[in-house]
């Protein structure tokens, strides 16, 4: 009977771990949480409705899925983005994408196919740049990509994956390069999607390669901007001292 029980509370307290992961997670991924600030485990605590307990068994996942950082006497934080991670994150996604295209191109099933065609017409009819419509497109994104992934047949690289789009990749993506391209390109998913269940491999390849990379070349033009933003704000504070 105590062994009963004990397995009873592990249970649960694995299900709380898991709702505050899912929690962090989504405050990390859609920017609720400051960037690069030291953060209170209490604050963090409180906010997704566990104990402090619970919530450090939760940062050990996202430390290990590079949603935070852990310094040493100082605490947690969300690392601030730079170009050169960016540039890293999309290298590597680049990376599994296209070895995962070489890996099912040609040989995907009908119903898999199917399901490709079905997951970019939920991209491609997403219209409008509210926050609402860049969170849905954000999600309908990025169930296009990990099907990608998902149709090579390969845990150990689906799981990879999974890690790089849990960074937020594809709500930046939404919020900073969707947003602004839709109405230029509003079957832009499908026709990508039509050329990767071409036969020619080489083509679809440069396809995939060509997607992604607008992807980081988006996210660069932004954080390029955020900087230009906040040396103007700067020098407007200097001026009024």
């Amino acid at each position: 009977m105590p062994h009963a029980e004990f397995s009873g509370r592990q249970i649960s307290l694995q299900t709380q771990e898991e709702v505050a992961y899912q929690a962090l997670k989504e405050l990390i991924v859609h920017q609720a949480l400051p960037i690069g600030e030291f953060l209170s485990q209490r604050m963090l605590a409180a906010r997704v409705g566990v104990a402090v307990i619970t919530l450090r068994a939760s940062l050990r996942r996202l430390e290990q899925n590079g949603l935070i950082e852990n310094v040493p006497k100082w605490g947690v934080r969300i690392p601030a983005v730079t170009v050169d991670n960016i540039r890293d994150r999309y290298y590597l996604r680049e990376v599994l994408e296209v070895a995962a295209l070489g890996r099912f191109h040609g040989a995907i099933s009908p119903l898999r196919a199917a399901r490709l065609r079905e997951l970019a017409l939920a991209c491609d009819i997403v219209m409008g740049v509210t926050s609402e419509m860049i969170n849905i497109f954000a999600r309908a994104h990025t169930e296009l990509h990990r099907f990608i992934a998902e149709c090579a047949d390969s845990k150990l690289l689906l799981e990879s994956l999974d890690c790089l789009l849990l960074k937020g990749f594809m709500f930046r993506n939404a919020a900073y390069v969707w947003s602004q391209n839709w109405v230029n390109s509003p079957d832009h998913h499908t026709r990508l999607v039509e050329t990767l269940l071409d036969r020619d491999i080489a083509e679809a390849t440069i396809a995939l390669r060509a997607h992604i990379q607008e992807g980081m070349r988006g996210e660069l033009a932004m954080l390029a901007s955020q900087h230009s933003a906040g040396m103007a704000e700067e020098s407007r504070a200097g001026t009024l001292v």
